[in-house]
């Protein structure tokens, strides 16, 4: 299990051809938002569960991995909440920290 730091603050970057994932992001084992994850260049897993929320002064831009994360809702309750999710960041000017768990990405 590893953990990795996420600036959702930050607007998507261009896609640029890169690969595509489908990502569940989840806090508490509650579904937030499916997204899709744009020119990453790592294979991922499928869930991120967010451990904690963190000051984004805590972080300098160049510790982000750079890459797009896009809301893609399976359903209009995760449409809802992912509004509130991006709000609660960038009102608070938090980042998030996931775990993530990589068997077989």
């Amino acid at each position: 299990m590893a953990d990795e730091t996420l600036d959702l603050n930050e607007p998507p970057h261009e896609n640029q051809g890169g690969g595509l994932n489908y990502v569940l992001l989840q806090k508490d084992s509650k579904n937030i938002c499916r997204t899709k994850v744009c020119d990453i260049p790592v294979k991922v897993p499928s869930v991120w569960s967010i451990v904690r929320f963190v000051p984004t002064k805590v972080y300098q831009q160049c510790d982000f991995l750079k890459f797009s994360l896009l809301p893609e809702p399976e359903d209009d309750r995760q449409n809802i909440e992912w509004g509130k999710f991006m709000r609660f960041l960038w009102d608070n000017q938090r980042v998030i920290i996931v775990s993530i768990a990589c068997h077989n990405c």
